[in-house]
């Protein structure tokens, strides 16, 4: 997986995965030990976990022309492990991609599973944690929406707190099953006057089911 160079992916690898070409995400389980930094790395690997993509549309334009009007919403998806958080946010970038080719999307792309492919207008930051790409988008690329996908520690959710801030609209994910009832939810309060749009996702009906569409 990592073409015999596990020092190329070394930043994924403390991360606990490996992105391969199409979107494919590779976790990564074993046991841990501790460099002279007190960085933990791989000694061994018991476990792996292949997540693949969907690339094909599973919704439609009436259901993603809710999350925009003359710009994009800020919205937040919100789902269990598994129940297509990624894949909905892939299938939003495509849709305003094809519809609204005008706006210039910047996707935060740390594991580099939510890119699609032909994006006409966009800057894409893989390899780089949430706060760094926030920087460079909102100094240098003169955004219209950042993307992020599975906001997770007290830093990603700064970051989106503070592109938010900066006057530019954002989409992102996180694990859960409501607005009452997240892992994060202290942090998610700090978010939460500055949300216009909330999407919860199951898979009661299969991965990527819609069970509602919150203002």
């Amino acid at each position: 997986m990592t073409g015999m160079s596990g020092y190329a992916y070394e930043y994924q690898l403390n991360g606990g995965y490996i992105s391969l070409d199409g979107g494919y995400r590779v976790g990564i389980c074993g046991e841990l030990s501790h460099n002279r930094d007190g960085r933990a790395e791989f000694a061994t690997i018991n476990t792996v976990c292949i997540r693949v993509p969907q690339d094909r549309m599973l919704y439609s334009n009436e259901c993603f022309k809710k999350l925009y009007d003359k710009s994009v919403y800020n919205t937040c998806v919100i789902s269990p492990s598994g129940c297509g958080k990624t894949t909905f946010l892939k299938n939003f970038v495509m849709h305003l991609n094809e519809t609204r080719p005008q706006l210039h999307i910047c996707i935060a792309d740390e594991r580099g599973e939510l890119s699609p492919k032909g994006l006409k207008n966009g800057s894409i930051m893989t390899n780089c944690n949430k706060s760094k790409a926030v920087e460079y988008f909102v100094r240098c690329m003169n955004p219209d929406v950042i993307v992020f996908d599975e906001v997770w520690s007290e830093v990603d959710f700064t970051a989106v707190h503070n592109a938010m801030l900066s006057g530019v609209p954002v989409v992102f994910s996180i694990h859960g099953t409501s607005t009452d009832n997240l892992v994060f939810q202290n942090h998610y309060n700090s978010l939460s006057e500055l949300v216009s749009r909330v999407v919860i996702l199951s898979k009661r009906l299969g991965p990527g089911t819609i069970e509602a569409m919150e203002r």
